[in-house]
């Protein structure tokens, strides 16, 4: 009978566990992850949560573990206490009130019959359900706002720009208010992966290239939504970096098995870099997050692929060791979208997952669980399976507490409609834009725009929008790219009216609130100047065999592109067999509208499915006009566009679709040849091209194998879009200049350079007006243009009050008091990432060979902890523009006042922080440690910072806290390489793995603290003399740091 009990209890458990979709967990107690005594490593507890001493509920209790009265952690033990009760009260009753099967004897005897749990429970819910534990409404994405009808908010780099934990606050307030007024419960962000490269394509989403930057504002941003019953899902963990390679040689939803490249990561920089943003947001004390997204990166691997017990939703020194162990993670993890995986390697520690676990019948469950009597069966080929009773009892412990301990349980979603409330978020998010702008250039006090610039010329199709026809179809508005594509989209309310057009958008443009700020008394005219960042009119063959506007297939036969299919991904390749006779086709384009069906080898060819095929179209074109053509390519996987020869642009395995451009001057009647490369590697598989261009409105943007060339001619006469804006630049007091980059999910920044012809508007501008202003949006590029130019302001992606948020600042309504969160490289040569085996990564592992159209198998993180700044710093590199950098329309002195040493090992600086100037601002004082010892850290890292609003004239004294871990340093030992934490998937286990040598420490040695405006530009600075206590060990708080034997030293650094 005991077993039959047992064997129930395993099976309620396997199947509430796999129904809920959700993950993995671990614990440790405190907040952060300590520094002990010099040469032992962070304390951790077991990866199982630990049993609560519960008083016994009073009789009359029928459901305790619904009574917040007991606390989080009792309700959950209640739970599981009647999970093992035989008389559980679990079961369902008739019409007439007799009881029927209990729950668990439904479930066990539709598994038996080969039913998926699903369908025995009779419905999707699961642990929770049954228990009266249930939070209504859902999950979505959303790190930047409801993504079906929210408003858009500034990204979170803008927040990172803040430097203000009270901003990242506001916005997560903001944030989960949205989302409970929507009936969500759930939101999948904020996202933390550290920038460690310009490539990043998903750079907008994070807080910037600094660990102690991004946890410092993560935690109360987590805090802050989860005060609102929204409990938050932080991703991706860890050492998320790129989107090239994340998903291998195919995006396929339908099969979970990712086999994206092996990123090889130090154990010191996991430790220093990668994971101080993870322990600030998920530890108890901190941002206490109750879920984690482990993302799509395989992670030190030592073997071959597939790599298994690598992948980051099945590594154990990651999940376990670090974020469990070190940071004491109460929560549970779940996987990105095609992470999951059937295997023991990750059921150790994720549940349901996507849902790919939860068709699973009964004898698979018992293939991995065995009988519940222990660790699993021996099988008979010697291994055991890994997943246990108490394993899944910590997992019922941890769902339980996702709901009582955030208050999704007391504080459901009220579904009351994202409408209430939304004028308060258009304040908010206009504050955070306005506080995260930074100001990069302000020659001659251009800015804020005084008085005397009665006349304001407008320019950029940033600033507006431009008409043009998308994916072949109807004419429509091109937005300007104000907000991140992909999962961080936002669809936004239609919410604001445009004062030129009377129109009403999602967004507020950058011209309707010029116009409106300007007031009657200015003139604003408004120029494109560029076609921007939109995609072209599809290249079309006119029928013709020769004249203007004709494109004929190479031998000059037939009108069109000849398209030529290949069964291998390089369609170069000498070797690369045909597929099929080549077709004429109209328009380079497959997959869109325009493109038509696909030709039927290719669909029926076992390649297809696996995208491991190519095509190459191939023409010549004769132009109509002389002049600039601009060129647009959309795709998604890899394309080469050449033009009589010569590369114009390029990408390289997108999963999601975007558009590149490239310009080109052409002569009229000379013909060029035209050649598109195309090929789906890493693009969704298998997804129709109608289902694909729907994701249109989910992500702004297409997921599937598609590609698609455009073209704008030059003007037949008159002058062009640039010159056009230069004469009304000419004729004004002051030119505003809007110029970005379409930036987002699924794709990586390829150059630094502003894309199509905006470098061109800008210097023809600038030399027209030299009172040019450039807005800058999507982060850094290379500006050419930066000494012919009065002003540069960078917004980032500014959200749905753009307009509101830069007419404020441009007319000194408000102080841009941002500070770069990421460095500004000079060229696409600078910073960390530079070389293929960094990144993209390398396609070969014998040989270390790199190509574009070849599945990425490793990428190695050389530059270990010279990320982002440190880097610059370590290879003697000067970028545009430093870390920490940013100009204000006042001026600030600051200088240190005092400073102590706590007992506690504490340094405390004081320091006194002065307004200059003749307005109002906002100023950064940042606190940077200079590690003169040798430890092999980089010169200058952040440490503390502070921010404070003055008046003109005003003095106030802030103060800096360098904590005993800002001093010190992950000591990986002597002998640990480059590959921390890796296990076989037959030795995972449920406690932690022998924690590797490593260990937090402090080097005896002289420490330079260094305060000033940029992790480049310093004010003042004092000196530390850090001693050896009597056993020999560096003096650290933590370590008894001893006052009294005059060893450590305070000294002003003049």
């Amino acid at each position: 009978m005991a077993a039959l009990v047992m064997r129930r209890f395993v099976g309620l458990l396997v199947a509430a566990f796999l129904m809920t979709g959700c993950c993995l967990l671990m614990a440790m107690d405190g907040a952060s992850a300590r520094v002990n005594r010099a040469g032992q490593s962070p304390p951790t507890r077991p990866a199982l949560l630990p049993t609560p001493s519960c008083p016994t509920p009073p009789a009359s209790e029928a459901a305790p573990w619904t009574d917040p009265s007991f606390g989080a952690e009792c309700q959950a033990q209640y739970v599981i206490e009647d999970l093992e009760n035989p008389g559980s009260a679990l079961y369902a009753h008739n019409p007439d009130g007799t009881p029927v099967q209990s729950t668990l004897q439904r479930l066990e005897a539709a598994l038996a019959s080969g039913q998926n749990i699903q369908a025995a429970n009779g419905t999707s819910t699961g642990l929770l359900a049954l228990y009266g534990l249930t939070v209504s409404g859902g999950t979505d994405d959303g790190a930047d706002g409801e993504r079906a009808s929210g408003l858009a908010f500034p990204s979170a780099l803008a927040v990172g720009a803040s430097w203000d934990p009270a901003a990242a606050a506001a916005y997560g307030t903001m944030l989960g208010s949205e989302f409970h007024r929507t009936g969500l419960s759930g939101v999948l962000g904020p996202v933390i992966d550290i920038d460690r490269t310009w490539h990043t394509g998903r750079e907008q989403e994070n807080f910037g290239e600094d660990p102690f930057l991004s946890g410092v504002l993560v935690a109360p941003e987590v805090r802050a939504i989860q005060a609102q019953g929204v409990m938050t899902t932080v991703k991706h963990c860890c050492a998320y970096t790129q989107e090239q390679g994340r998903s291998g040689q195919a995006l396929t939803l339908t099969n979970p098995n990712n086999t994206g490249e092996n990123e090889l990561v130090s154990e010191r920089a996991l430790e220093e870099i990668y994971g101080p943003a993870w322990q600030a947001a998920v530890a108890p004390q901190q941002g206490n997050g109750m879920s984690v997204m482990c993302g799509y990166a395989i992670i030190n691997a030592a073997t071959p692929p597939p790599y298994t017990g690598a992948d980051s939703c099945g590594n154990q020194f990651i999940l376990n060791d670090l974020i469990k162990g070190q940071y004491g993670f109460e929560g549970t993890f779940t996987p990105d979208a095609a992470t999951a995986k059937r295997d023991s390697s990750q059921l150790n520690f994720l549940g349901g997952g996507d849902g790919g676990d939860a068709s699973m019948t009964l004898a698979e469950l018992q293939a991995i669980v065995g009988d519940g009597s222990g660790d699993g069966l021996t099988n008979a080929d010697g291994s055991r399976n890994l997943v246990s009773q108490a394993r899944l009892v910590d997992e019922v412990r941890r769902l339980v507490l996702q709901s009582t301990k955030n208050e999704r349980f007391l504080n459901p979603p009220n579904r009351n409609g994202i409408g209430d409330g939304i004028t308060q978020d258009e304040a908010t998010s206009a504050q955070i834009a306005e506080q995260g702008a930074v100001l990069l250039q302000d020659r001659g006090h251009v800015l804020p725009l005084s008085s005397a610039a009665r006349s304001i010329a407008v320019i950029g199709t940033q600033a507006a929008g431009i008409s043009q026809a998308k994916m072949g179809q109807a004419t429509s508005t091109q937005q300007p790219q104000v907000a991140n594509d992909g999962s961080a989209y936002v669809n936004p309310a239609n919410v604001f009216t445009d004062t030129a057009s009377g129109q009403t958008f999602g967004y507020s443009s950058a011209l309707s609130g010029i116009t409106a700020r300007a007031g009657s008394g200015r003139t604003v005219t408004y120029s494109p100047g560029t076609v921007g960042l939109a995609e072209q009119p599809v290249l079309t063959a006119n029928g013709q065999l020769s004249g203007p506007g004709s494109i004929v297939t190479p031998d000059g036969r037939s009108a069109g592109f000849l398209a030529t299919y290949y069964g291998a991904n390089d369609p170069t390749d000498p070797s690369a067999p045909v597929l099929g006779p080549p077709q004429v086709v109209a328009s380079a384009a497959f997959g869109t509208p325009d493109a038509g069906s696909p030709p039927s080898f290719l669909t029926t060819s076992a390649l297809y499915p696996n995208n491991q095929w190519s095509v190459a179209f191939t023409g010549k074109y004769t132009p109509p006009v002389s002049g600039e053509y601009n060129f647009s390519v959309t795709e998604s996987g890899t394309t080469k566009l050449y033009i009589d020869g010569a590369l114009v642009a390029q990408r390289a395995r997108d999963d999601f679709g975007y558009v590149d451009h490239a310009t080109v001057a052409l002569t009229a009647g000379k013909p060029v040849s035209i050649v598109l490369d195309y090929s789906p590697e890493e693009a969704a598989a298998g997804i129709p091209p109608a289902l694909a261009n729907n994701f249109g409105s989910i992500f702004n943007t297409f997921l599937g194998t598609e590609v698609q060339l455009g073209v704008t001619p030059p003007p037949a006469s008159g002058a062009t879009l640039i010159q056009q804006a230069a004469a009304a630049a000419a004729k004004a007091d002051v030119a505003v200049v809007f110029a970005g980059r379409e930036i987002g999910e699924g794709h990586d920044i390829e150059t630094l350079s502003l894309p199509g012809d905006q470098n061109q508007m800008i210097e023809a501008v600038a030399a027209a007006n030299r009172h040019t202003v450039v807005v800058l949006t999507g982060g850094p590029v290379t500006m050419p243009w930066l000494q012919r130019v009065a002003g540069v302001l960078e917004m980032w992606e500014p959200g749905a009050t753009f307009g509101t948020a830069v007419a404020s600042l441009l007319f000194g309504d408000s102080d841009p008091s941002g500070k770069l969160p990421i460095t500004f490289p000079a060229s696409d040569r600078q910073g960390s990432g530079t070389a293929a085996i960094e990144y993209p990564g390398i396609t070969n592992l014998t040989t270390g060979a790199s190509d574009d159209y070849s599945q990425l198998e490793q990428e190695r993180y050389d530059e270990g902890i010279d990320v982002g700044y440190r880097y610059y710093q370590t290879h003697g590199e000067r970028p545009l523009f430093p870390f920490g950098f940013g100009l204000s329309y006042t001026r600030f002195d600051r200088r240190i006042i005092g400073r102590w040493i706590g007992r506690d090992g504490t340094v405390t600086v004081r320091v006194a922080d002065t307004n200059r100037g003749t307005v109002a601002g906002a100023d950064v004082v940042e606190g940077y440690v200079h590690d003169t010892a040798s430890t092999g850290e980089p010169p200058e890292q952040l440490r503390a910072f502070d921010k404070v609003w003055l008046d003109p004239g005003q003095t106030e004294a802030l103060t800096l806290r360098f904590r005993p871990s800002a001093f010190a340093y992950w000591d990986s030992g002597p002998a640990t390489g480059t590959t921390p934490g890796t296990t076989s998937p037959t030795t995972l286990t449920n406690t932690p793995s022998p924690q590797p040598p490593g260990h937090w420490t402090v080097a005896p040695g002289i420490y330079r603290v260094d305060i000033g405006s940029s992790s480049q530009q310093f004010d003042d600075s004092l000196v530390l003399r850090l001693g050896r206590d009597d056993q020999g060990h560096g003096l650290n708080g933590l370590f008894g740091w001893r006052l009294n034997g005059g060893r450590s030293e305070l000294h002003a650094a003049r």
